[in-house]
């Protein structure tokens, strides 16, 4: 199966939230693959017969969780029709409080309706940074063979001002070709002071959008820089 992975070894998970439908076959997967101490199912309650099937889907998960010594706990979230930042705030609750008391969490958005799975990730990017950084965000393809398993914090916008901003651009654009970029190279492509270019780079460099290679004198751009682009 094709991966894009986190090292499993730096996150052993204690928890694991996963959204849940009709089909738990993806939650599934992530149980057996973090065998984490607890295990949330996040489920929308619309009417008794939908439930009565997710039911029957959180029962198969309840069998193995037990199996692997994880207590499970099925989450009912009653939806009436409000709208996405209604749910979103709903689950972002729930997530604040497995988040506080875990040190490492994933969370499982595929499986289950798509306004369910679209609210938590709404809610998970607007969780505070001290909690944001012990998540990660697992999605499996659907229809094709694929695992992404990557920090939240990969998916959450920075704040950046224009020159900034810029210099993300470049240090991506410099990436593609496979190399990094320096001060002297960011100065002449913004026109700005080479002082200032190299202040930014190292503020770049603290917010996780950038690295710096000693060896080359140079900065690339990391995963996180992809959405600040």
């Amino acid at each position: 199966m094709g991966s894009i992975l986190v090292d499993f070894s730096e996150l052993h998970m204690k928890v694991v939230v996963s959204t849940l439908g009709f089909d738990e076959k993806f939650a599934l997967r992530a149980l057996i693959a973090h065998r984490p101490r607890r295990f949330y199912a996040v489920a929308l309650y619309t009417n008794e017969d939908a439930w009565r099937r997710i039911l029957k889907a959180f029962s198969q998960l309840k069998l193995v969780a037990s199996q692997l010594g994880v207590e499970a706990e099925l989450v009912r979230i009653d939806y009436r029709g409000e709208g996405l930042s209604v749910l979103a705030g709903k689950i972002k609750m729930l997530l604040e409080g497995y988040a506080e008391n875990a040190d490492r969490l994933v969370l499982v958005l595929t499986g289950g309706p798509r306004i369910l799975v679209s609210a938590a990730l709404v809610a998970a990017i607007a969780l505070p940074r001290r909690l944001a950084e012990r998540i990660a965000v697992r999605l499996e393809g659907e229809g094709f063979e694929a695992v992404i398993v990557e920090p939240l914090l990969n998916i959450v916008p920075v704040p950046l001002d224009d020159t900034a901003r810029r210099i993300v651009r470049l240090l991506l654009q410099a990436l593609l070709e496979g190399r990094g970029v320096g001060p002297t190279e960011v100065s002449q492509e913004l026109g700005i002071p080479k002082s200032t270019a190299y202040k930014k780079l190292q503020e770049l460099v603290a917010m996780g959008l950038a690295s710096y290679d000693p060896r080359s004198r140079s900065y690339r751009a990391t995963e996180r820089a992809y959405i600040n682009a």
